[in-house]
């Protein structure tokens, strides 16, 4: 009460300059108590549940951004377009109603028209397809679909049962009239009806192996005679030859710088040169490895042997 008294005393005995700078100062440490303070929840920025009052955030007018289309700007022009269209439409009587829609009533004979898809491995191949379908179209006839036999007994019963009903309901019996039974007979010729031969098969494939080959005599080696014996020999000296011939022309193909191709040809040359008349040049056919001469003697020794094998030749000749 004193302070009190105090402040109204010195309210009053206070100039008007005295009062101002007292209310500036007042009004400053109330801010740098704000200041100093935490901060509202409003003024952090993002803040989740955690760090506000429960349903504080229904108390706030809160601004945000939404994604969305803007509507149309409702013109004079827009309206008297949409007038215009209903106008026309009331004279035209279009009404666009909506149509009654009907249940469509299940047949179930409706059914068996419709394609069933076998999911079933087919049993037979490729090929008796085609030779089936190739057959109807010849023919002219379509293969009918093939029934479940317990469908067809049950069928023939029902026959059998409404013949008996029906002979047992009337005074005076009478036989029913006889099942007609079709038989087709296409008259066409036996070339049309079956395909004698394929189009994609030659005459050659179609040949046996006797019309190929002859047949021959297999004999074993104590069976066979002289003559077979040298007409085999004849036969395989005429291949071995025609092999030989080969060879040399296809080391005849290669390029004149090769040296083995060089030492073939110069030793057919001595060949040829050795057999005609009057020629000195023999041609000494030894061992594939050649025996080491190990001294001046052995050699002289062979030269002399070649020397007098020459001179032999040149007296008989």
């Amino acid at each position: 009460m004193e302070d009190d008294s105090d402040e109204e005393v010195d309210s009053k005995t206070q100039t008007s300059h005295e009062k101002q700078t007292a209310a500036m100062q007042k009004r400053i440490k109330q801010l740098e108590m704000r200041a100093l303070q935490e901060k509202e929840w409003q003024m952090r920025g993002e803040t989740t549940a955690d760090h506000r009052p429960v349903n504080s955030l229904l108390e706030e007018v809160l601004t945000f951004d939404k994604g969305e289309r803007t509507a149309p700007e409702v013109t004079d022009e827009q309206t008297h377009d949409i007038e215009t269209i209903i106008k026309q439409r009331i004279k035209d009587k279009s009404w666009d109603d909506v149509e009654r829609k009907i249940k469509e009533v299940k047949n179930a004979h409706e059914y068996k028209k419709k394609i069933v898809l076998d999911s079933e491995k087919s049993k037979m191949s490729l090929q008796e397809i085609y030779e089936k379908e190739y057959i109807s179209k010849m023919s002219g006839t379509k293969d009918k679909e093939e029934e479940d036999p317990a469908h067809v007994e049950i069928k023939s019963l029902m026959q059998n049962l409404f013949k008996k009903l029906d002979a047992l309901s009337n005074f005076h019996f009478h036989a029913s009239a006889p099942t007609p039974e079709i038989q087709i007979v296409s008259n066409l010729p036996t070339v049309a009806m079956e395909e004698v031969q394929p189009t994609s098969q030659s005459d050659a494939g179609r040949l046996a192996p006797e019309e190929v080959h002859g047949s021959t005599e297999v004999k074993a080696d104590e069976e066979k005679t002289p003559t077979d014996r040298k007409r085999e020999r004849r036969k395989k000296k005429l291949q071995q030859k025609v092999r030989s011939k080969a060879r040399v022309a296809k080391l005849a193909r290669l390029a004149d710088s090769n040296e083995k191709l060089k030492a073939i040809q110069a030793v057919q040359k001595l060949e040829q040169n050795a057999k005609m008349k009057g020629s000195q040049t023999t041609i000494i056919k030894g061992k594939k490895k050649r025996e080491k001469l190990g001294s001046s003697k052995s050699f002289f020794a062979q030269l002399d042997v070649v020397n007098q094998k020459q001179n032999l030749k040149r007296k008989t000749s």
